[in-house]
């Protein structure tokens, strides 16, 4: 049998000689280290003989260039040859830039050196290499999946505008005070006549229209636009063109349409050809003049529209919708508008001013407030009014709060492979040490670790991209449990990806830098002893360290996931005041051309009883509205009451909704006085409401409100083609205090009325089942969802999962703080292992000593755990310094919770805690079962 390769055959004497006279004295020490490196890994591979001949080889290569270099370095000790050197500075000679561009180069080469022995190094550590990549892979994907979502908010400029720079928002004051409200028509109208600073103006309104003729009918986000709005932006369609003047007619006999990018390619194919075609929007043919650039968003949210229409096509003249365009009361518009070249936003301002004063005398009822203020215009810069100002706080919380989460778990990432590469270091400081004997500084050794650790990083940066995708993907793709046309644009776009190399570059720089400043100050006579014991001080210093970091940082993430799973069991535990078991529910939609009041209210009655006959059937009701649900969306009135208080501060907007008799009693709301509504309840029956006890109070304080009267007004109705005069209705019962709007909400004042007096052409049809609510989906789509025209607003689904929309903040916090407590605690255990495993190995003979003299096996093992549970305290103290002002930074969403909260402290303390034990005992087991006289006779 051979014998095995000799690992020390020393390089061939004579071309070793040759380099070392041929090489200048700064490049020579490296370049024979490096040299001597790769012939013992060749020696193990290839040989000793194969070994030797390569290095030969290497050596000729290598004597030319260092000749040049020797003579260059000479040529400056020659007469005269300094001044020769000044003067072709003087001259700015072509041969001293080529010497920069020497310098240049040799650095060039020097880091592509590095990134060799880099590679050759991570190629003996696979397994190091690999747990780097994927720990920091998915701490870099979630923070770039956060920061995309936040750039696509809040930072990310517009497609497709036109000098951006020159355009505007302009708003309405609102009653309710706010500053940032929308406008009517006429005042859009009166804006783009006086107001002389500016080019143009256009008017945007926001809906969702129905595309039929399809298979599968879809809801579309829409923009109603005025037919300047591609001029005023800007935004030029990448095939076809936009509006023309005469277009933008209400009610004009042809309709047409400039499609979003998105529906084009998924509904069309991307066919150009569709230019000149036709779409059905709301059951009316619109011929398609162009599609947009991809990526364009709305003014109105940072959602992309599906289709852009002139403003009054989509309906007749006399729709109630286009009279509304002449009702200075009705306010649905955006004004945006383009200044002109040398008009300044200051100046717009003055002029907007002098002509909200003349509107306010021109139109005192219109252009009051409810508080008898006069409303204001308020111009900003098109920067600062991509979000309706005053949201961008909110999201921008939000966004801290993802971003700083998953900068968390990064950091997590980052110290449990710091530790790693400490570790690495530390075996590797015999080839540190032989290259600092052989002249290498310290700052060449920190740039050539530093160098090292980019490796890995730039790894862990594009699978941290890939992971970003997959996240953003989900997020882009998630629906709500309704049918409403909700795309959010986020793209991983320049800023992001920017976002991520520095975050990749900044992780590697934090992983690499602390064992690049240990590795690069070697022990060179214990290295050149060949002792590669550890070293308490420095090394283990820093990742003792680096340990307390990961407990104080999965502490934060714990506890956080305790607050948000309890917030979550709160709010599901809340008394909502509905009972969603076994309801099923979906959207009926009836024609107002076909379908009158008297039409409608009998369509439902035979809707119901038809689907009441149905086997497995066990109530059917009908609503305008879905209690905590989108769908209570559009159901605020404005209520008087003769006798109460006209002071200005009181609400005079509240919610109601309109059931058919047996909805109260279906959905379990308790009813305290009085009755519900009856069949007999109908258009020629005195209007019947029945009110809440917040209501009541309101009202009739201390008084019986059965019998009592109020008057309501539907500003809405007239859009509608409904009655919109007020009505008044009569008092016939009280429920019970419940929740509507919001699970977290206070008391609110609410009331229902009967569906059989108070029309609606759209409602829920909610079916309860005798075994459950699953069942019962089927029946709705077989007798509901039958049109293949009709876009069903709320498809076929349990009441409960409507609900379920209202926790969904929750749910989404408290899964990315689990997950990443857990990834956190993971990573903290080892790093508790590995350090109190290194201090056995380390401290062998010291406990053989303490046993040879007569400690107790107990007593060992209490010094040993000791040093773990050290670290894991110090770590859960800093954590809980800092989880103290972060839980009461989001108390507002911790529904019934207390951001102080002791069991979600205990928990997360008690966790950690029982993890560090385990973690430190097995280890300091093992050290208990030495043979104290073996192991100081092997010393």
């Amino acid at each position: 049998m051979s014998a095995g390769p000799d690992l020390s055959t020393p390089p061939p004497r004579i071309a070793r000689a040759l380099l070392s006279v041929v090489l200048p004295a700064p490049d020579r020490r490296f370049a024979l280290a490096d040299l001597e490196e790769e012939l013992e890994q060749r020696v193990a591979r290839d040989g000793a003989r194969s070994a030797r001949s390569w290095y030969r080889r290497q050596v000729l290569r290598s004597v030319l260039p260092g000749l040049r270099s020797r003579m260059a370095a000479f040529s400056r000790w020659l007469p005269g040859g300094d001044t020769r050197r000044k003067q072709r500075v003087e001259a700015g000679s072509a041969e001293d830039r080529h010497g920069i561009a020497r310098q240049r180069g040799n650095a060039v080469v020097t880091f592509l050196g590095d990134l060799r022995v880099g590679f050759r190094s991570l190629r003996r550590a696979p397994l190091a290499l690999t747990i780097t990549v994927l720990s920091l892979g998915l701490g870099i994907g979630a923070v770039t999946a956060a920061y995309a979502v936040v750039n696509s908010l809040l930072f990310r400029a517009p497609v497709g505008l036109s000098q951006p720079d020159r355009l505007v928002t302009l708003y309405t004051s609102e009653d309710g005070g706010d500053a940032y409200g929308l406008s009517s028509f006429p005042d859009y109208e009166d804006v783009a006549r006086e107001l002389e600073s500016l080019e143009g103006a256009a008017a945007i309104a926001i809906r969702s229209l129905d595309l039929g003729g399809t298979l599968e009918p879809r809801a579309l986000l829409a923009e109603e636009v005025t037919a300047n709005y591609f001029a005023v932006t800007g935004i030029r369609p990448v095939i076809g063109r936009a509006f023309a003047v005469g277009e933008g007619q209400p009610g004009a006999a042809q309709p047409v349409a400039v499609l979003g990018h998105d529906l084009w390619v998924q509904q069309f194919g991307a066919d150009s050809g569709v230019v000149g075609g036709t779409v059905r929007l709301n059951g009316r043919e619109h011929t398609v003049v162009g599609v947009a650039p991809d990526g364009v968003v709305s003014r109105r949210a940072p959602l992309e529209p599906d289709v852009w229409v002139p403003l009054g096509s989509v309906e007749g003249p006399e729709s109630p919708r286009n009279a509304g365009l002449r009702d200075r009361g009705e306010r649905r518009f955006l004004i945006l508008a383009r200044l002109r070249p040398g008009a300044s936003l200051p100046n717009l301002r003055a002029q907007a001013t002098v002509l909200e004063d003349r509107l306010a005398e021109e139109y005192p009822g219109d252009w009051t407030d409810s508080r008898g203020r006069g409303r204001v215009l308020t111009a900003m810069s098109e920067r600062d009014s991509r979000l309706k100002p005053g949201t961008q706080a909110l999201l921008g919380g939000i966004g801290v709060f993802f971003v700083g989460t998953t900068g968390l778990i990064l950091l997590i990432a980052c110290s449990n492979v710091t530790s790693l590469f400490l570790a690495r270091a530390n075996r590797r400081s015999r080839e540190m040490g032989v290259r600092a004997a052989l002249g290498a500084g310290r700052g060449r050794l920190i740039a050539m670790l530093l160098t090292e650790a980019l490796i890995p990083g730039a790894a862990a940066g594009l699978v941290g991209l890939l992971v970003a995708a997959w996240i953003v993907g989900l997020v882009a793709g998630a629906s709500l449990p309704m049918n409403l046309p909700v795309r959010l644009s986020i793209d991983l776009d320049g800023r992001v990806l920017g976002f991520a190399a520095a975050t990749a570059l900044g992780a590697s720089l934090i992983f690499g830098l602390l064992p690049a400043l240990h590795g690069s100050r070697p022990d060179i006579l214990q290295a050149l002893k060949g002792d590669g014991r550890v070293r308490r001080k420095g090394r283990m210093r820093a990742r003792d360290a680096l340990v307390v970091v990961q407990c104080a940082a999965s502490l934060v993430l714990l506890v956080g996931a305790t607050l948000f799973v309890r917030a979550l069991g709160s709010a599901t535990r809340t008394e909502l005041g509905v009972d969603p078991e076994r309801v099923a529910v979906a959207t009926q939609t009836l024609a107002l051309e076909e379908h009158g009041p008297e039409q409608g209210i009998q369509y439902y009655k035979d809707l119901r009883s038809r689907l009441a006959a149905v086997p497995g059937v066990e109530d059917v009701q009908l609503s305008r509205s879905l209690e905590l649900t989108l769908l209570l969306v559009g159901a605020r009135v404005e209520v008087t009451v003769d006798g109460t208080d006209p002071s200005p501060d009181r609400e005079e907007t509240y919610f109601r909704n309109t059931v058919t008799p047996g909805y109260m009693r279906m959905l379990g709301i308790p009813l305290l006085r009085g009755r519900s509504f009856q069949e007999s309840d109908g258009l020629e029956a005195p209007l019947v409401a029945v009110v809440n006890q917040t209501l009541a109070e309101r009202f009739w304080p201390g008084e019986d409100p059965l019998g009592r009267q109020f008057e309501v007004a539907d500003p809405s109705a007239a859009r509608h083609g409904l009655a919109h005069e007020p009505r008044t209705f009569q008092v016939v019962g009280v429920a019970a205090d419940g929740k509507y709007g919001d699970f977290d909400e206070a008391p609110t004042p609410y009331f229902w009325t009967s569906l059989y007096q108070d029309y609606a052409s759209t409602v829920a049809v909610s079916v309860k089942g005798v075994e459950s609510a699953e069942a019962m989906i089927p029946v709705l789509r077989e007798h509901v969802v039958s049109d293949i025209d009709q876009v069903q607003l709320l498809p076929p689904s349990t009441y409960a999962s409507q609900l379920s929309i209202q926790f969904v903040h929750l749910r989404v916090a408290s899964r990315l703080l689990t997950w990443g407590g857990a990834f956190g605690l993971f990573l903290a255990v080892i790093g508790i292992y590995g350090i109190v495993s290194v201090a056995v190995t380390q401290r062998t003979r010291e406990m053989a000593v303490r046993m040879a003299i007569g400690a107790e096996r107990g007593q060992v093992l209490r010094v040993i755990v000791r040093e773990g549970m050290t670290l894991a305290l110090l770590g859960l103290a800093l954590g809980v310094l800092i989880a103290l002002p972060a839980a009461r930074a989001v108390r507002s969403v911790l529904a019934g919770v207390s951001p102080l909260d002791p069991l979600a402290f205990g928990a997360g303390l008690g966790v950690l805690l029982l993890a560090a034990l385990l973690a430190s005992v097995i280890p300091a087991r093992r050290a208990t079962r030495i043979d104290p006289m073996r192991t100081l006779r092997q010393e």
